[in-house]
């Protein structure tokens, strides 16, 4: 646009645009010489040039970021719907207002506009919905209050959809959690140790004392029935503690007993490796993952 009749046209252009309308003059001077003049929403919603928002050719920072960290005390309308943890009203006011008390989105309403420079109004819509397009065009609820231009923002636990987008426009989509449980990070343990970590240290001693002690205990009772009840030769104790290891590490058994008392010993103690194997193949592929991440 040439500088010549510039001005009116400016002044035409401030009473037609919308707010929400993207609208940059360009004032030329000469090929090197020209202003840009973007567009500010005064407090009372009117859109204007200013003249502190123009940048001219010679200046070498144009960004318009921080042209916009302030409202200049606009009061913005809110269209509200309680809902406990996110939004939280209070009083409603003889003007139809209502008082946004807390809430997660409340709080967030609240550090904006200290932080934005602006006042706000909350309302409730008269129909008590969230909001829809419907079939006839016309929009309900909250959404219909933005859509409408009753408010300029709606602020609840909203959820996306295709035709509430024909009409708005959502913001950066966050979450809400309103309980966590929070627990101390886990200190790295002992690689060395990682390979234990499956059972509890008294566990893994209750295993090593039972396996060492059963081809002694064994052996005894062996030893005892075959001297006052006659039965076969008995086997030595490394015979015996043989296979009690090679029980617990599910290998089978090569002991033949005919004695009763030798049975029963071995038959409680076959279960009591049964279940072991059993949580141990549970955990086998954790351990496994353990020993490649200890040899990687």
């Amino acid at each position: 646009m040439e500088v010549e009749g510039a001005r009116n046209s400016i002044a035409t252009l401030e009473d037609l645009v919308n707010e929400g309308t993207q609208v940059t003059i360009c004032l030329r001077y000469s090929a090197e010489h020209w202003e840009l003049l973007l567009p500010r929403v005064d407090s009372g919603g009117i859109v204007r040039f200013p003249e502190k928002d123009r940048y001219k050719s010679a200046t070498t920072d144009t960004s318009t970021t921080s042209k916009y960290y302030s409202l200049s005390g606009r009061q913005m309308k809110i269209a509200v719907k309680g809902l406990m943890l996110t939004v939280t009203l209070g009083t409603t006011y003889p003007d139809g207002s209502v008082e946004v008390v807390s809430g997660a989105e409340g709080f967030l309403l609240k550090t904006l506009s200290s932080t934005l420079n602006f006042t706000f109004q909350a309302f409730l819509p008269k129909d008590q919905l969230w909001g829809n397009l419907l079939p006839d065009g016309s929009v309900t609820g909250i959404i219909g209050m933005v859509a409408r231009r009753e408010a300029h923002v709606a602020i609840s636990a909203l959820a996306m959809s295709e035709s509430r987008e024909k009409v708005t426009d959502f913001a950066w989509i966050f979450q809400n959690y309103p309980s966590l449980l929070i627990s101390r990070s886990p200190k790295e343990k002992n690689k060395a140790l990682s390979a234990l970590s499956p059972f509890q240290l008294k566990v893994w001693l209750f295993l090593i004392v039972s396996v060492l002690s059963m081809g002694p205990f064994v052996y005894t009772i062996s030893y005892l029935v075959n001297r006052y009840l006659t039965y076969d030769a008995q086997n030595d104790i490394q015979w015996y503690a043989f296979n009690m290891f090679r029980i617990i590490v599910n290998q089978g058994i090569f002991i033949r007993e005919r004695s009763w008392p030798i049975r029963a010993i071995l038959s409680f103690y076959l279960i009591f490796c049964i279940v072991f194997s059993v949580d141990f193949k549970r955990l086998e592929k954790y351990v496994i993952g353990i020993l490649a991440f200890l040899t990687d």
